[in-house]
């Protein structure tokens, strides 16, 4: 079993742009859609699911309609929380997140775990000399 899926991380990410749309959308449209953000196949599964299956989108004068009553939004499970928790330990973040950034995620990750330490990795083709991550003004340097 893989943690985090990317076949369907990708299929959640397609479905939340059609139920998001403002508009009604035809199947053409959602088609487009699904060929931009999917795979070749991805329209053979998700479209009939979503017009016939699902219970999602309402058709009204030719275009389906989201039945969503408020904006969606994702939801983290325990597991993905405790992931994110380990990764913000990652010296290597500040080059992506401000501290600002990483201490807001600190704090509203307080309640879990780190899912593991960073001593339960094993690096196998890393160098050893080490790299100035935690230096204050290593991000305008890569820039």
């Amino acid at each position: 079993m893989e943690i985090f899926n990317e076949l369907y991380g990708t299929y959640y990410r397609i479905v939340l742009e059609i139920l998001t749309q403002r508009r009604g959308l035809t199947k053409r449209e959602m088609a487009g859609i699904v060929r931009e953000l999917g795979f070749d196949e991805s329209g053979l599964h998700l479209l009939p699911q979503l017009t016939e299956q699902w219970h999602l989108l309402a058709e009204r004068d030719g275009a389906y309609v989201s039945l969503l009553k408020r904006d969606w939004m994702p939801v983290q499970g325990v597991l993905e929380k405790r992931w994110l928790k380990t990764v913000l330990r990652d010296p290597r973040m500040g080059l992506f997140l401000t501290d600002e950034e990483i201490e807001e995620l600190e704090r509203e990750l307080a309640d879990y775990e780190v899912l593991f330490d960073a001593d339960s990795i094993w690096y196998f083709d890393q160098f050893r000399d080490g790299d100035a991550y935690l230096e204050p003004d290593i991000g305008r340097v890569l820039m």
